[in-house]
């Protein structure tokens, strides 16, 4: 039984039909783009990679949303609120 290299598995993923060697350089990976992140490319500022707000998907650079950041329970160093009223009252004891 021959042992197949996940470089062929790759090969064939992208069209190819594999190397017999099992060779492939990066440079032979024609979509690379999907899949890898290039830190040298200029971003848009106050932007952040993450997945769609509110949805499953692909992500993208995006700003943030008030639904990427959660409710930290007083147990753990926030509030356990969603308003600055309701945080004020649970760490206080006083009601605005």
């Amino acid at each position: 039984m021959n042992a197949v290299s996940k470089d062929d598995i790759i090969d064939q993923a992208h069209g190819g039909t594999g190397n017999s060697n099992g060779t492939i350089t990066f440079l032979q990976i024609s979509d690379k783009e999907t899949y890898i992140y290039d830190a040298t490319l200029s971003r848009t500022k106050n932007t952040v990679l993450a997945a769609p707000n509110g949805n499953n998907g692909a992500a993208k650079f995006r700003s943030l949303v008030a639904n990427d950041l959660p409710i930290v329970p007083i147990t753990k160093g926030g509030t356990g609120a969603s308003t600055a009223a309701a945080g004020f009252t649970a760490l206080s004891g006083y009601t605005l």
